[in-house]
């Protein structure tokens, strides 16, 4: 299993209720990979501030997706690929929705994948400059 830092992972969204959400690890499951080395690489695709509306934290959206990008830059597929999203902290109002990991079965030699966690924001003005 390889663990591989990535940067900070963020979407942007207007409003001073911003809640700076991280992605610590994704952590890469890999399993039968052919005799070729295999090379992968991540890149983020979201921004780190999510947040809500400021003049009206009812209106608006209130779940963001934070994702990565995942890439295969060896020379055989890889399979098992295995994404998770990690928290550091707590917050009761800053969490995911949905699976916390995301399984690709095969990413073939050359080729990426997007992989997407989508973290939602409690409509509350307890959320306001709130990290986690």
């Amino acid at each position: 299993m390889h663990r591989r830092p990535i940067p900070r992972v963020l979407t942007k969204s207007a409003g001073k209720f911003a809640a700076r959400v991280f992605v610590l690890v994704l952590m890469l499951g890999v399993g039968a990979v052919g005799t070729a080395y295999a090379g992968l690489t991540l890149t983020p695709t979201t921004w780190n501030v999510i947040g809500l509306d400021s003049n009206n934290v009812s209106t608006g959206p209130n779940t963001f997706p934070v994702g990565v990008r995942v890439c295969n830059t060896g020379g055989a597929a890889v399979t098992n690929v295995t994404g998770s999203f990690v928290w550091d902290s707590s917050n009761i109002n800053i969490n995911l929705t949905g699976a916390s990991t995301i399984n690709v079965q095969t990413l073939a030699a050359g080729a990426c994948t997007d992989i997407y966690f989508s973290v939602t924001i409690t409509r509350t003005t307890a959320a306001y400059n709130a990290a986690r």
